[in-house]
Parts: structure tokens; sequence; C-alpha cells
């Protein structure tokens, strides 16, 4: 899986599933499984398998984390939303699954929601860079234009070649009127061509 040799990695769990000989094993396989399945956005079967990994062990964090992620290419951002919450429920100590979680909130305009979930992970590692800009689209969206500036500036600080902080800028710098969007949205297409620029 790690090499991207994807149906190698998928027949190897399956045949994992048929060798497990106790549940553990079994949920740690199917969790496995559907995360490959994920990757080849064969969501519907990955769902499948995290369900039986769930099953099997109600504790397998990966197993809600990967049925969470599936639900979310689905747009079934409540059953994603309540995945995410099962896993900070299991190990309150990752951010990603509170930025995902904001990712679902914001989904479904629950702004606020998604704005307490994007201050949680930042407070755990300061340095989440997509965390800023998360937040910084929730707060342009609650019409906190100066507040997304600041967020998406921390953000291109902790990492000047990221593409995406630079982009949202630019929309935000142009709509509100400064010639500096232009400067940002050479710089977002510079470091990557393939953005799509739609102030």
């Amino acid at each position: 899986m790690q090499t991207g040799e994807v149906q190698n990695a998928l027949s190897d769990f399956t045949k994992a599933i048929q060798l497990s000989t106790t549940s553990s094993m079994a949920a740690i396989a199917y969790s496995n499984r559907g995360t490959v399945r994920n990757i080849i956005d064969r969501y519907d079967e990955a769902i499948e398998d995290f369900d039986v990994a769930i099953g099997l062990n109600a504790q397998l964090w990966s197993a809600f984390f990967g049925r969470a992620a599936a639900f979310m290419h689905l747009h079934s951002y409540q059953k994603a939303i309540n995945d995410f919450t099962d896993c900070i429920q299991l190990s309150s100590e990752h951010p990603e699954c509170y930025i995902e979680r904001a990712k679902a909130n914001y989904q479904l305009a629950r702004y606020d929601l998604a704005i307490d979930d994007c201050n949680t992970a930042l407070e755990q590692q300061p340095g989440l860079v997509e965390g800023y800009t998360i937040r910084a689209e929730l707060q342009v969206a609650s019409g906190k234009y100066s507040a997304a500036i600041e967020d998406l500036t921390t953000a291109i600080e902790l990492d000047k070649n990221y593409a995406p902080a630079y982009l949202l800028r630019s929309n935000i710098l142009r709509a509100c009127g400064s010639e500096q969007w232009i400067t940002d949205m050479q710089q977002a297409l510079q470091l990557d061509n393939t953005l799509n620029f739609s102030p």
C-alpha cells in the first residue's frame, strides 16, 4: 500500500482477512482493506469493510477515521461528523480529526462549530498550516475578512510554498479592492499551475 501497489495491497489484505485467527487481527485487516478501497474511490465497499472492522473492534480509531473519510467523499457530512466525533472520543490528541470535522461542519454551514474545531486543532499543533487555511475559509464564510487574511498570512509564514493560502488570500484581497491580490495570485500559480483561480 505504501508503495502505491494498491491492487496487490487489496489482494494481500483480503488474504489477511481469510488467515486472521483473532477478531483484533481481522479488524485491522478489514480496516486496512477499507483504506485501500478509499484510495481507489470504491467508497461504498470501503464503508462495508470499516463497518465490519468496527463491529469486530469498536476501539479501532483508524476504522472510524477511514469510514468518516469515505462518508466525506460521498457527501454524507453528518455521518462523517459522527465518525470523526467517535475518533476524538477514542483519542482526542489527533488534530487531523478536528480539521476534518471542521470541513464537514463547513459543508453544513455550521461555521461556529467548525471554527471551534480549527481552534482546538491549532492549540494541539500550532504549526498546522492547513488549520489556518481552513479557519480562514470559515472566517470568509462568516464575513470576517481581516481575520481570514491574518490566518492566511500566518499560514504563508509557516510554509511559503503552500499555494492554496496564496490563492485564497488573493481572492479575499481582490474582493476587498487591494491590488496585492495580483501578487498573491501570481505566486499561487507559480507554485501550482493546476490551481483553479475563481475569484
